[in-house]
């Protein structure tokens, strides 16, 4: 689940090839990557999950039990104010159920105040800087001019985002 900023609208993604670039995977096998598009406004329905599931070539019952897992994240990932909530990989167990092992997550910086409990309660000290890296003169540029502007800045934002790894 991603923000997708042309579109403006959260964007599905799901893959049966697994993998830590997505893009690659959807370059050279197009036909392994599902994606769709999500209303801002209206339910998350599971028939959205399916579909872009199903875009990849799961069927059965493979399709039933990967369904929810990818309506739940969508879920998570409006309800969290999160512009990236991916899990990475998705193992397929024998009996055919699904189990993170892996999860991403990133969080505007305005949703933090929030979100301050659960931030909390899963153990991500707010105290401590959350930047992977030190932005540049342009992004820092960027980011105040977003918070002078109360419409906001949809092209080219750049914004620290929160992120918590679930392992």
């Amino acid at each position: 689940m991603l923000w997708d900023g042309r579109a403006k609208r959260p964007m599905m993604l799901f893959s049966d090839m697994g993998g830590i670039d997505i893009e690659q995977v959807a370059e050279e096998h197009p036909d392994h990557v599902g994606r769709g598009h999500l209303s801002n406004i209206r339910p998350i329905y599971d028939f959205e999950a399916k579909q872009a599931v199903a875009r990849c070539g799961m069927t059965g019952r493979e399709l039933t039990r990967a369904t929810p897992v990818l309506a739940n994240l969508a879920r998570l990932q409006r309800e969290y104010d999160m512009t990236l909530a991916e899990i990475n990989p998705l193992a397929r167990l024998d009996d055919g159920s699904f189990v993170a092992l892996d999860a991403h997550m990133e969080m505007e910086d305005e949703a933090v105040g929030r979100h301050r409990k659960m931030l909390q309660e899963i153990g991500v000290d707010l105290d401590e800087p959350r930047e992977m890296y030190e932005p540049s003169e342009f992004e820092r540029n960027v980011k105040a001019i977003d918070a002078a502007d109360h419409r906001g800045v949809i092209q080219g934002r750049t914004t620290a985002s929160t992120a918590t790894s679930v392992s």
